[in-house]
């Protein structure tokens, strides 16, 4: 019964160990391997030999972190109908909602108000408006939301220290 406890960790951490290995290498093999290589329009610019590897190994990770985030999103899912709404007096139900749904409002909005103008890149235009705005997105909502952290840490270490200093 014990050995059942121990083995999901044991295996997380395997796999977060090959994970990093194998990025170590590829990202080693990325700089070592022809990073040098002259990019045939502009030999000012490098078009380093592996970077299809690099791409493909990062597709692959975000892949499986999608799939491993729904696989866990599911099995909490499916336990949490048997567990109480309220715990020591704490309304986990109701958090939990709150949290996912400020979460998608916020990446909505980010997302509606994104910029969609041109951006130069390497001397090229990029003018896709739904991946400019799906990456303007991505970094609004990250910095919206490490913000968002930062200011509930400090209002709750501030009401608990009031909270303590009044009893």
């Amino acid at each position: 019964m014990k050995r059942l406890k121990w083995m999901p960790e044991r295996g997380s951490q395997r796999v977060l160990f090959a994970i990093i290995a194998v990025t170590a290498v590829v990202f080693a093999l990325f700089y070592l391997v022809g990073f040098n290589h002259p990019f045939p329009d502009d030999p000012d610019f490098n078009e380093p030999r592996l970077t299809d590897v690099l791409l493909w190994l990062m597709a692959g990770v975000v892949l499986f972190a999608l799939c491993t985030a729904t696989w866990a999103v599911a099995v909490a899912v499916k336990r949490k109908k048997n567990q109480a709404r309220v715990v020591n007096r704490i309304p986990v139900a109701v958090i939990s909602l709150v949290v996912v749904g400020v979460t998608v409002a916020i990446l909505v909005v980010a997302f509606l108000l994104g910029s969609s103008q041109v951006v130069e890149v390497n001397g090229k235009q990029f003018a896709d408006a739904l991946w400019l705005r799906t990456a303007d997105m991505f970094v609004t909502a990250s910095v919206t939301m490490v913000v968002l952290a930062v200011l509930l840490v400090a209002f709750a270490t501030v009401r608990s220290y009031l909270n303590k200093r009044s009893r």
